[in-house]
């Protein structure tokens, strides 16, 4: 396997290994469906990358309580901003997690993007 290959086996694995947290906030009379994903990206030592993180229902959701862990030896936190559904809220990385808590404007969207710099060849 090129190293080119390993860099990207190895950079999808720890993208495949985030957990995201969600905690969604519906009316109690509603029956709801709620799905959220974080987005698929590659690259390789050095590179910066793009994950979005969305939120799909099937009723108006309030509000919710979002994080997304990443491993700080592995990728570099350079930024995030809130996404398209976000009403109000706070956007706050931890050092190992990137988080969100707030109100949202609609039943689906982006949620947030973090920005990461890959900081480690395959190994």
């Amino acid at each position: 396997m090129g190293d080119e290959m390993k860099k990207t086996s190895k950079f999808f694995a720890v993208l495949t290994a985030f957990i995201i947290l969600v905690s969604t906030f519906v009316l109690p009379s509603q029956a709801a469906s709620v799905n959220y994903t974080a987005s698929s990206v590659s690259g390789a030592k050095g590179d910066t990358v793009t994950v979005s993180v969305k939120i799909s229902s099937s009723v108006s959701i309030w509000g919710a309580n979002v994080m997304l862990g990443y491993n700080s030896s592995e990728l570099q936190y350079v930024s995030s901003s809130k996404g398209g559904l976000i009403a109000s809220g706070s956007l706050n990385n931890t050092g190992s997690s990137v988080n969100f808590s707030g109100m949202f404007n609609g039943k689906s969207g982006t949620v947030f993007t973090v920005k990461f710099k890959i900081l480690k060849s395959s190994g």
